[in-house]
């Protein structure tokens, strides 16, 4: 068991659904699928009832639950508190690229982020410009390069 998988676990947990975790988690139906039925195996109980309807936690899915979310604050905070011991830039940041943007500066954007901030751990995602703005609205993601955004006051559009 591993961070990521009780990321994953927690994440379709308060999501309700494989679907909606993959879709909040922006992480693909099967890996998150994969990820739940190993840490399934790893701990030899059953997390979660699956249904059509969506995803129900089992009582021993209810325990790794509550642990979980109890280990994963903390070691967000230890990581917090690693990283913030000097004033370099840190965290997680999340971009929205146009799917016809994102071939095009992705990959440098990642290089050059990866390469000048190292302790930011940055997540580029590439949909719709829709799908994109809802994600803004939502605040799943940071930052997003759009091609046109409507005129909305919540946001700060540099053209």
């Amino acid at each position: 068991m591993d961070i990521k998988a009780l990321r994953y676990f927690v994440g379709i947990a308060e999501a309700g659904s494989i679907l909606r975790a993959s879709e909040r988690l922006h992480v693909a139906q099967p890996a998150l699928s994969v990820n739940l039925a190993n840490l399934e195996t790893d701990l030899g109980v059953r997390l979660m009832e699956r249904t059509s309807r969506g995803s129900k936690l089992t009582p021993d899915g209810v325990i790794l639950y509550h642990k979980a979310k109890a280990l994963l604050s903390q070691y967000q905070e230890t990581m917090n508190c690693l990283r913030t011991r000097d004033d370099r830039p840190s965290g997680r940041v999340s971009v929205g690229l146009a799917s016809s943007t994102s071939f095009v500066i992705g990959s440098e954007l990642y290089r050059r982020v990866r390469d000048e901030y190292p302790d930011i751990r940055l997540y580029l995602t590439d949909a719709g410009s829709a799908s994109i703005y809802e994600w803004l609205i939502d605040r799943r993601i940071d930052f997003a390069l759009l091609f046109s955004l409507p005129d909305d006051l919540r946001f700060n559009a540099v053209p």
